[in-house]
């Protein structure tokens, strides 16, 4: 028997990453010797060195789902999956999830609705095709999980149609008892009478049966308080445990007295002989987050409804996520997840969450929402048939893809490692360290979650990160901003974030991959960037300058003149642009002070000057050399009073 069942999603993916940062005053890094920097790639295990993954405890291990529909003709395979499983295992997948495995009815909530709970799904392949997939996925270490529908059946569904004609001729057959049966309708047991719930929820009138039958969901319910349906339910799951099944995730599941008239107790013995018997573990979708709620039940899993529409945003994982980034303030993020997850993860087990349609989040900034679930532990689910309608769905995708490789690779981003918060000073962004669950490795994950770049301080004390060296972004490949102290100076791109390997002894820079920069329509908000011949112009105002220190300034008589002051020494600018050449523009006059430039966390030029004895507007204060082609970043450092900032040009 194969071992430990889950309830799994994690897509994975996606993530906008960002690299980033330099320190607020120049000089004060103390850097190793700079070397000729090194390439490295993200170290993924290569498909032929994966091996059987240790079914104990598995899922807090590994993460990132990759959901496949086989009722909707969208001609996916057993075997064509198996084809594509060193592909997906090599973009950071590690569970292939069903929705679902058997033989189901398309226009039944998408194939959920059974035709035979024992046969696979005909259009995905014969039971020899399932059972080699499941070799080759148990080769390489990855899982199996799949949603089933144990709440109603369909009129498709030969155990519905015997039990009709049984009842019909008196016969107490397993499959008669498994349904909720009266002479008279009995309405909706919740006293509901909204017509739409009642025809979901209310009695139906069977011809062939002379009598009328409980609903779920507009199908005949299985009655869960049926000694005969609860045997078969267990059958069923069993079957499918043997054929290879890893996990499951009950669809409908929130079981009620007046739905299924399934009692907490019942679900909690049920629950608990299959898991006792087959070491399984189950999810049940559609229930409350509550640990409270699961361990009731026997559930390990807590449910992260994800639709927008539905459901409590108080409980809603992805909604958390969203409104942190609407609110640009994260604040909501740790007390959910000290509520629920990490209960969930205290009674052995966790938290799942899928990926539906949000079309109110754009699909750039999906890569961020990825990223922070699956690095603090939540189970993420990307289901095959997403409809990305952005232009960047290439980019996003890899970039999600990216996330998950860095989470499965890096044993301190597993699901059931510890979290640490950390203060920052920036209310836009949360951070944390992550630690794996043999104490022996360690990340540091920064979120921004504003639209602005925005540059953090993270105070580092007590967290156990060794400082003078260079973290390694897990993400790109390549290191980030040398940790000189306990406290991080770093630059994050408008919805950006980094997840740093740290403690690595890392001292020398290595490059990776270019970060990914969401692309986000702020049309409705603010002019877009002027094209002067192959420059493009950002304004003082534009949201992709970020100022430390200073404010506007109109300058008198001129209000057409509107510049940025920096008024006190080590007052920054911080800029990040992709090209080989940038320069500043702002007023020159006989008050102003030097500046000095880094690119790159490179001091680059000190003791730029923007002297003039007459007034000069809009004056080039410093042009760049040109550059290698690629994503910099810039900052300005004021040594003194002051220094006025217009715009900034780039290419």
């Amino acid at each position: 028997m194969r071992t430990n069942i889950l309830k799994l999603l994690s897509l994975l993916g996606v993530i906008s990453l960002v690299l980033s940062a330099c320190a607020n005053q120049p000089g004060t890094i103390d850097t190793p010797d700079e070397k000729e920097p090194e390439i490295l790639d993200i170290e993924v295990m290569p498909v032929d060195q994966a091996a059987p993954l240790d079914d104990a405890d598995w899922w807090q291990k590994i993460n990132g789902a990759r959901m496949y529909y086989l009722q909707l003709g969208l001609g996916h395979t057993f075997s064509g999956i198996e084809a594509n499983l060193d592909n997906l295992y090599n973009k950071g997948y590690r569970i292939i999830s069903f929705y679902a495995v058997y033989d189901g009815v398309e226009n039944a909530y998408a194939g959920l609705g059974p035709v035979n709970f024992y046969n696979p799904e005909p259009d995905a392949g014969t039971m020899d095709e399932f059972e080699s997939l499941v070799a080759a996925v148990d080769a390489r270490g990855m899982k199996i999980l799949s949603w089933i529908n144990l709440a109603y059946s369909t009129e498709d569904h030969p155990y519905w149609i015997k039990a009709q004609e049984d009842v019909r001729v008196g016969i107490d057959s397993k499959e008669a008892l498994s349904f909720r049966w009266s002479e008279t309708d009995l309405g909706p047991a919740s006293g509901e009478s909204d017509p739409e719930w009642v025809d979901l929820f209310g009695w139906g009138y069977s011809e062939i049966a002379g009598m009328y039958y409980k609903k779920s969901w507009g199908y005949a319910a299985f009655d869960w308080s049926s000694p005969e349906w609860q045997a078969e339910a267990q059958a069923i799951l069993e079957f499918w445990h043997e054929k290879g099944i890893d996990g499951w995730v009950f669809d409908a599941a929130e079981f009620n007295e007046w739905e299924n008239y399934a009692t907490p107790e019942i679900m909690k013995t049920f629950v608990g002989d299959i898991a006792t018997k087959d070491n399984v573990i189950i999810m049940a979708e559609g229930s409350p987050t509550d640990p409270a709620w699961a361990q009731a039940r026997n559930y390990l899993f807590t449910y992260d409804n994800t639709d927008p529409e539905e459901g409590s945003v108080s409980h809603d994982w992805e909604n958390i996520a969203t409104l942190a980034i609407e609110a640009k303030n994260p604040s909501g993020i740790e007390p959910h997840l000290t509520s629920q997850s990490d209960v969930a993860k205290v009674n052995g087990g966790g938290t799942f969450a899928y990926d539906p349609e949000q079309p109110h989040l754009e699909d750039t900034l999906r890569p961020l929402e990825v990223a922070l679930m699956t690095s603090t532990g939540v189970l993420y689910e990307l289901w095959f048939s997403r409809d990305w309608t952005g232009t960047d769905y290439g980019a996003t995708t890899e970039h999600i893809e990216d996330v998950l490789k860095a989470v499965n690779s890096t044993a301190a981003l597993e699901p059931g490692g510890t979290r640490m918060v950390l203060p920052v000073n920036h209310e836009a962004v949360y951070a944390f360290t992550k630690t794996s669950m043999d104490g022996t490795e360690k990340a540091l994950c920064i979120f921004n979650f504003s639209p602005d770049p925005s540059t953090v301080a993270v105070n580092l004390s007590g967290a156990g990160i060794h400082t003078e060296e260079y973290p390694l972004n897990l993400v790109t490949g390549g290191t980030s901003f040398y940790i000189s102290s306990n406290t991080y100076n770093t630059t994050l791109v408008g919805y950006g974030f980094l997840l740093l390997g740290v403690n690595l002894g890392n001292t020398e820079k290595i490059e990776g991959k270019p970060i990914f920069i969401p692309v986000v329509d702020h049309s409705s908000k603010v002019a877009p960037a002027s094209e002067t011949g192959n420059w493009v112009r950002l304004e003082e105002w534009d949201p992709t300058l970020t100022f430390d220190g200073g404010d506007e300034w109109e300058e008198e008589g001129n209000s057409e003149d509107v510049t940025y002051s920096l008024w006190t020494a080590g007052d920054t600018l911080t800029f990040m642009f992709e090209g080989t050449r940038a320069r500043l523009y702002g007023l020159k006059a006989d008050y102003m002070v030097t500046a000095n430039i880094m690119i790159d966390d490179e001091l680059v030029a000190e003791g730029v000057s923007a002297f003039a004895e007459e007034p000069e507007y809009q004056a080039l204060i410093w042009e760049s050399e040109i550059l290698e082609e690629g994503l910099h970043t810039l900052v300005l450092i004021s040594n003194g009073d002051t220094v006025e900032i217009d715009f900034i040009e780039y290419k």
